[in-house]
């Protein structure tokens, strides 16, 4: 099996874990609302809201992909399926970067979630090029993916899951963490 076909079944894999135990739907989503709505009550203040809410999304964002990286490993070493993975000769890249794939996927899909809750709640206003601009940040941004990645390695290295690979992007090779 190669290297990419492992890295998209664990991504598959974990998508398909969190939508059967649906503990973002349950618990991550609504810790990353009531985020939103204390730093409404702590703020007060609607025109500061308004100029501020992008802030307030990242943040709310990061400290949901906390939970959610915590969450991921969790379920991986209360089975022993990690120890079942490592043994089975899954390579440590392919579930660091399976993992990450689908830690970005359910990311996403919060962070839609928390503009539309930005909207409703500061009253905020979304115009098509803040709309590109988002998604191309997304996608080409380092500074979005950086977080993610280094939250999965950090909790693959604590949960015992070896030293994970990831690719440099100012010379392009290969290091470990």
């Amino acid at each position: 099996m190669s290297w990419w076909s492992t890295t998209r079944l664990i991504a598959k894999r974990d998508l398909l874990v969190e939508w059967r135990s649906r503990i973002a739907l349950n618990q991550v989503y609504p810790f990353a609302g009531i985020v939103m709505v204390m730093f409404g009550f702590a703020i007060d203040n609607t025109s500061l809201m308004e100029r501020i809410a992008p802030g307030l999304v990242v943040l709310a964002t990061m400290f949901s992909l906390l939970v959610l990286v915590q969450r991921s490993f969790a379920v991986e070493t209360e089975d022993g399926a990690l120890d079942a993975l490592r043994t089975a000769g899954v390579s440590s890249t392919a579930l660091f970067w399976g993992k990450s794939i689908a830690l970005a996927v359910q990311l996403a899909v919060l962070e839609a979630i928390l503009v539309l809750l930005a909207v409703l709640l500061y009253g905020s206003t979304i115009r098509p090029s803040g709309v590109i601009l988002l998604l191309l940040t997304w996608v080409a941004a380092p500074g979005v993916w950086r977080p993610l990645v280094r939250s999965t390695a950090a909790s693959q290295l604590a949960r015992g899951g070896g030293r994970p690979f990831y690719r440099c992007s100012c010379c392009q090779s290969w290091r470990q963490f």
